[in-house]
């Protein structure tokens, strides 16, 4: 269940924390006074698009924590499968919303929104103002019946999803021997001969490319080298070597006429022998050396052949490998077009009948699925002040085949006695829908394993009798479930075992929201005011006492006093 919720920075809240309970927790207060902003900041914390403008004016982000924990062995077999270890059954989700980016946390790692949504799936149901218009959807209908069915439903669905999956891989296979005509195909077959013979000529393996580059870098390398070795040998020599010789005699001269010469004379002479043994040193080295320019030309062609196929064919000698193993395959399978093609085509024949046969299965099962589903809402709807109400959960057997099977499902309903049954978005107004959707989740509940549900708005469109009709279902589910109500009707509100109250207030210039935990004397105070049209008089405060007592203690369901 969810055990905690903070909030820092969004919209009109400026923090918040919540500490919720197991059973019926109901959050009131007035219009405007930031309930909607609750439930959007668990959206928001469960993956739902986040938005800059939601962050508090003047605030440098908006934050969203919750921590959930649960015990049922499914749902935490089912995290681990997502790779989620809950820590003693805790699960701990966070959003941060910037001006620029937001990110999720999950167990402190940050992840991405997909993988927060996979993981709310499992641990909450959320149910807005506007979810029951999904009823009118009839293309939502089969999912509300499977969803119900879930077990019943398991294997058959199992067995058609792979018949389904067979049929689609064999219909894809012949869609990609193409459609065209003989000319089409034989054009298609020249130019795959042409794109074969190209790759096959080139007699590629998979390492040549790094030696070819590794022996051109040497290769060219050494012709830098012999280039340079040869300017250096022309300007050692175009002159120089004769001047120096002639410098070195006529310092040697001068020792006959100036003995303190002799250290000039000898640095001249040594300059003379160094200068000898450099231009031979380095005339021999250019003589060693050696540039293969015919072979150096070959390395250049066969670079320039590979990278031409990399462009063409793949960006690494081992991908155009890989396209010409491609390229063969479809050229062998346009050669023999007519065998593959009748051979698909009595495979997609086979499968058609499996298919078939196994959607047959899973309408027969849907049927069955159906007849209790149905029974089963005439009773939760009439549980839920709707008077000779009957219902029905139409299937009929299609011949399009999807992923969903090839039922078509239609919930049929009839308010009044007498009437025939109708489309349920023929007949049922806004008030009957929120009251059908929670008859639908009821049914649900009782086999889901989601430890939370939370319902906003469920009043809408009700009053009286049927109001405390509503609040007693909803006490019916949270024998099974945590359930989180917003709500302002005073027969939901009375049936409280938790109750918080959502309020809007000015202070120091700006407008805050808060949420308060209230106890027995607070929460019949709050009733007070909702019966009492906002006043607390002490007629209202005991017809607030009243009624938490009366529907508290037995759940009745008859219209307020």
């Amino acid at each position: 269940m969810l055990e905690y919720l903070h909030v820092k920075n969004l919209a009109l809240i400026k923090e918040a924390e919540l500490l919720l309970s197991g059973g019926l927790n109901i959050l009131s207060g007035e219009t405007g006074a930031g309930k909607s902003v609750l439930l959007g900041s668990v959206n928001l914390a469960l993956g739902a698009r986040a938005d800059k403008s939601l962050i508090r004016t003047n605030a440098p982000y908006a934050l969203i924590e919750l921590r959930f924990r649960t015990e049922e062995p499914e749902t935490l077999e089912s995290l681990r499968a997502l790779g989620i270890e809950p820590e003693d059954g805790e699960i701990i989700l966070a959003r941060k919303i910037l001006p620029d980016r937001s990110f999720a946390r999950l167990q402190g790692e940050i992840v991405n929104v997909s993988l927060l949504s996979k993981v709310s799936e499992l641990l909450i149901n959320i149910h807005g103002q506007h979810d029951h218009q999904k009823l009118l959807r009839e293309e939502m209908h089969l999912h509300v019946l499977d969803e119900y069915g879930k077990e019943a439903l398991e294997e058959v669905k199992r067995a058609y999803g792979e018949a389904y999956r067979k049929y689609r891989q064999m219909r894809d296979e012949l869609n990609a021997l193409g459609s065209g005509g003989d000319e089409e195909r034989e054009a298609r077959m020249d130019f795959l001969e042409f794109q074969i013979r190209e790759i096959e000529d080139a007699s590629l393996k998979p390492e040549e490319e790094e030696e070819i580059r590794a022996d051109y870098r040497r290769l060219s390398d050494a012709k830098k080298i012999r280039e340079t070795l040869s300017m250096m040998e022309g300007l050692l020599s175009e002159g120089t070597e004769d001047r120096v010789a002639e410098a070195a005699r006529l310092s040697s001269s001068l020792r006959d006429y100036a003995p303190e010469m002799k250290d000039l004379s000898d640095s001249v002479s040594a300059l003379e022998s160094m200068l000898a043994d450099t231009l031979r040193e380095t005339r021999k080295l250019y003589e060693d050396s050696d540039t293969d320019e015919e072979q150096l030309y070959r390395l250049e062609q066969r670079l320039d052949l590979l990278n031409s196929l990399k462009r063409k064919y793949g960006g690494s000698i081992p991908e155009v490998l890989n396209t010409l193993e491609t390229l063969r395959k479809e050229h062998a399978a346009l050669a023999s077009f007519n065998e593959n093609k009748e051979r698909i085509e009595a495979e997609l024949k086979t499968l058609r009948t499996e298919l078939v046969h196994e959607g047959r299965r899973l309408h027969e099962a849907r049927t069955e699925v159906s007849g209790r589903f149905s029974r089963e809402m005439e009773q939760a709807l009439s549980e839920l002040n709707f008077l000779s109400v009957r219902f029905l959960a139409d299937v009929s057997l299609t011949t399009h085949y999807s992923k969903d099977g090839a039922d078509d499902v239609r919930f049929m309903i009839s308010l009044n006695p007498g009437e025939e049954l109708k489309p349920l978005s023929k007949v049922a107004s806004g008030g009957e829908l929120s009251r059908i959707m929670l008859a639908v989740r009821t049914i649900i509940s009782e086999s889901d394993h989601v430890d939370t549900l939370i319902f906003d708005e469920v009043d809408t469109g009700i009053s009286g009798k049927t109001g405390a009709m509503v609040a007693r279902k909803l006490m019916e589910i949270s024998e099974r479930h945590q359930v989180i109500c917003i709500s302002h009707l005073p027969q939901i509100v009375s049936m409280a075992e938790h109750h918080y109250l959502i309020e809007k207030n000015a202070a120091d210039g700006e407008t805050v929201t808060s949420i308060t935990p209230l106890s027995e004397e607070e929460s019949i105070r709050a009733l007070a005011g909702l019966l009492g049209g906002g006043e607390v008089t002490e007629t209202s405060l005991g017809n607030a006492r009243e009624m938490r007592k009366r529907m508290r203690a037995t759940g009745h369901t008859e219209e307020q006093a």
